[in-house]
């Protein structure tokens, strides 16, 4: 009787064992058939979307593909290089577009450009990832060269010495959010994209990837590209609540001068002149 319990149990231990090696070995081949079809539907639905010409590289891994999924492809867009001609047609149809760089550093010519964000007033965000030794965006150009389009920046003086810099684009016109903030907001010297977006949209923005490695254009994680698309998000929505404020202090054409000057401040960065209107 004795054996015939030890017999039992031993049995049962043995099958328990064989039945959980079957299901573990079958939960990681499921697992990796299951990954292997995602990044197959995954690199054949932006296929179209990434491929943007002859000088694209390869497509970037899966994980960063993913990363743009987590953040909602129908508001969210990566390109390489430059933007798609389908994109180039959206954003030409619209009035005005945000815009905003990410960079190694803050010295033009020295530290360069690795993303650009664009943000049309619908919401969708479109990234660019440009890559080291890269000096054209032709589509790019079209659209911050045309005219009829207004570039809301904050902070423009940087951005567009950017853009100057390493595509040689000439960006007009220009609004700057930041500019806008001193002149309308003089109860306060908190004039930080964060600190804008919180009085006039309620929201707080998450900076925290805001001094990281944006030189790595394939591997930018899921945190850098909702950081990089949050900074073009909301701004213009905040130019219209600005505008407001300007109009009712009666600054708002003293602001659109300032706006017109920052060609001018760009090309003197750029050329490294310091404090040129001082005695």
């Amino acid at each position: 009787m004795l054996v015939n319990i030890i017999l039992h149990n031993f049995l049962l231990k043995s099958v328990d064992k064989m039945v959980m090696m079957i299901f573990k070995f079958n939960y990681q081949f499921l697992t990796s058939v299951i990954s292997y079809q995602l990044s197959v539907i995954s690199y054949q639905g932006n296929k179209g979307s990434r491929a943007i010409g002859k000088s694209m590289t390869n497509f970037p891994p899966v994980s960063c593909l993913l990363s743009a999924n987590y953040m909602n492809l129908d508001n969210f867009q990566v390109c390489d290089r430059d933007l798609s001609d389908d994109l180039l047609s959206r954003y030409l149809g619209v009035n005005s577009i945000a815009v905003d760089t990410e960079t190694m550093g803050l010295i033009p010519g020295r530290d360069r450009l690795c993303l650009i964000q664009l943000c049309d007033p619908s919401g969708f965000v479109t990234a660019i990832r440009i890559f080291r030794g890269q000096t054209e965006a032709p589509n790019l150009k079209k659209v911050m060269e045309d005219e009829r389009i207004e570039k809301v920046f904050h902070f423009a003086r940087f951005d567009v010495a950017q853009l100057s810099q390493t595509f040689g684009i000439a960006t007009q016109p220009i609004f700057c959010t930041k500019i806008a903030s001193k002149l309308a907001r003089t109860y306060t010297s908190s004039h930080g994209l964060k600190s804008l977006v919180q009085e006039l949209e309620g929201i707080e923005l998450d900076k925290t990837a805001q001094s990281s490695d944006w030189g790595n254009a394939v591997n930018l994680t899921p945190k850098q590209l909702s950081y990089a698309a949050n900074d073009v998000r909301y701004l213009l929505s905040v130019r219209d609540k600005l505008i407001v404020m300007l109009q009712r202090e009666e600054r708002w054409e003293l602001a659109q001068k300032c706006f017109s000057c920052i060609p001018i401040f760009t090309a003197l960065d750029l050329q490294q002149y310091k404090d040129i209107f001082e005695h």
